[in-house]
């Protein structure tokens, strides 16, 4: 019997331990900026020096713990300031063929850049659970530069939905800023995301009785942290790449599952009062 009961518990170890290990979250510190960089696709020299190094090693969703690395090496830095989340996401892949899209919301998800991310509460970033909350935006690896609340192209994808894998595709904020520059093998993706836009409330989105936690409209204060993750279908080769990898909760994952990683925000600099006395 002695036998038996130590038998069961170094299973249960193991289980747990596998568990833990996939549901490994990793983080990235947004540093304040009081230079923001200009959205059009180009990395200038110095543009993102306010940000911590870049990350990358992504893995590939659907594949079995610890997760195959991707083909194409994918990195991505991120600042903020007091009205923006800026993300700059680079990848080295050389076919950007399978891209398409005709409409906002109107773009066949075949090869972009995706960001799935939760501002509300942190506790819920983990997986094997049904609060997978989450704002989307899908950018197609499609060539082209659009300001803040302009008109396409080139055209994009919004989402915000509670408690749901899909959906909340009724969310309609003013289009952030974002670039493309779909070059094979130097492709860059750049974001200004207004954090005055993060508004189901306002903006429409899947609602979920009375929470309310992903209405998030002003600046992250320092210490804040959001769950976040950064993903791409990457056309020709099927593969789908993501920062923070995890096993799913079901027989297929989602990028829209949790865990995410976490962005953990300096906190944008307050503008100074000065007082003058005659």
């Amino acid at each position: 019997m002695k036998k038996l009961i130590i038998t069961f518990f170094i299973m249960l170890f193991i289980a747990t331990l596998v568990f833990s290990q996939s549901e490994a979250t990793r983080f990235y510190n947004v540093n304040n900026t009081s230079t923001p960089p200009t959205i059009d696709g180009v990395i200038s020299p110095g543009e993102y020096a306010d940000a911590d190094p870049a990350q990358g090693e992504f893995k590939l969703l659907r594949t079995p713990y610890p997760g195959t690395l991707a083909t194409e090496n994918i990195q991505f830095q991120a600042m903020q300031d007091a009205q923006n989340l800026y993300i700059v996401i680079t990848t080295d892949d050389n076919d950007f063929s399978q891209a398409a899209a005709s409409a906002d919301d109107g773009i066949t998800f075949n090869d972009d850049t995706e960001l799935f991310f939760d501002p509300g509460d942190i506790n819920e970033n983990k997986g094997g659970n049904t609060e997978d909350d989450s704002y989307q935006f899908a950018i197609p690896m499609i060539s082209g530069i659009r300001a803040l609340n302009s008109a396409g192209p080139p055209y994009y994808s919004s989402a915000a939905r509670y408690d749901s894998l899909f959906g909340g595709t009724n969310y309609n904020p003013p289009n952030p800023a974002f670039a493309v520059n779909a070059t094979p093998g130097n492709a860059v993706v750049e974001i200004a995301i207004p954090f005055s836009i993060l508004s189901i409330n306002t903006y429409g989105g899947t609602q979920s009785g009375t929470e309310s936690d992903m209405e998030h409209i002003s600046s992250p204060p320092a210490g804040e942290r959001w769950a976040f993750n950064i993903c791409r279908t990457s056309g020709t080769s099927s593969e789908l790449p993501l920062w923070n990898y995890h096993t799913g909760d079901g027989a297929t994952a989602y990028f829209a599952e949790k865990p995410f990683g976490e962005f953990i925000f300096e906190g944008a600099a307050k503008t100074k009062t000065y007082e003058f006395y005659e």
